[in-house]
């Protein structure tokens, strides 16, 4: 035994066969999700739980020929820098306002 904390589960997808009807726990939602991604245009009903809505999401993107993945990620560094300025601005203001009102002699 290599470490008595580390276990290994194999599944094996091709004898999963619920349907999307049939799945219960989140276990068999996602080996369903994992088995069916392929396949999948939309989300299936029993599938739209936050979790599985990111899954999804994070599988979109993958799945972008690189051309658009790379704008994507421009994107989305740009819509992050923008945050980040207003953000700072906003903090800077807050502390700036502060130190005005600590100053102010009718205060």
């Amino acid at each position: 035994m290599f470490c008595d904390k580390l276990n290994f589960i194999y599944i094996e997808m091709p004898k999963f066969n619920k349907t999307e009807e049939e799945l219960e726990t989140n276990f068999d939602k996602w080996l369903f999700a994992i088995k069916n991604l392929y396949k999948l245009d939309d989300i299936p009903g029993k599938l739209r739980e936050g979790i599985f809505e990111k899954f999804f999401s994070i599988a979109e993107i993958s799945k972008m020929d690189p051309s658009d993945r790379g704008n994507y990620e421009n994107s989305l560094k740009y819509y992050r820098d923008i945050n980040n300025v207003v953000t700072t601005a906003k903090g800077e203001g807050r502390e700036e306002g502060k130190a005005e009102g600590k100053n102010d002699p009718q205060n």
